[in-house]
């Protein structure tokens, strides 16, 4: 079952009107129609199984109905920290994205002696070098 996120400050009466790409996913890429389920996670280790119930395919809109919130159970029970040597160029928005996707929740930039990129402000600096 596909699985997508949604912010929880959309969720209202246990309904959720998704828009944007994700809409476009749903109803043109994918073709749900009405009665369709998939997976939504908010983020905060909660998914909810959603029915479609509403399509309005011209402005990109479906209204689905939630289920009760029930414990993601993919997230890792425990809390990854990454102390991440500054890589050289623009590498680091890859090692986050990464990262993320295998479930680090915290990634922490340093800059050590072997380090090529290095970190301009001085005081922000020597709160992040590990020598």
């Amino acid at each position: 079952m596909p699985k997508y996120f949604i912010n929880a400050k959309e969720i209202t009466k246990n309904h959720i009107t998704v828009k944007g790409e994700t809409a476009h996913h749903l109803l043109q890429v994918l073709r749900l129609k009405n009665g369709a389920t998939v997976t939504f996670c908010d983020g905060a280790s909660n998914d909810y199984h959603a029915t479609l119930y509403e399509i309005d395919a011209k402005k990109q809109i479906g209204r689905f109905e939630l289920s009760q919130p029930f414990a993601c159970g993919t997230e890792l029970p425990f809390s990854v920290t990454l102390y991440q040597s500054l890589p050289k160029g623009d590498k680091m928005e890859t090692i986050i994205q990464k990262n993320v996707e295998l479930g680090v929740c915290k990634i922490i930039p340093v800059e050590t002696n072997r380090s090529v990129a290095r970190i301009k402000n001085h005081a922000y600096a020597q709160a992040f070098t590990a020598r």
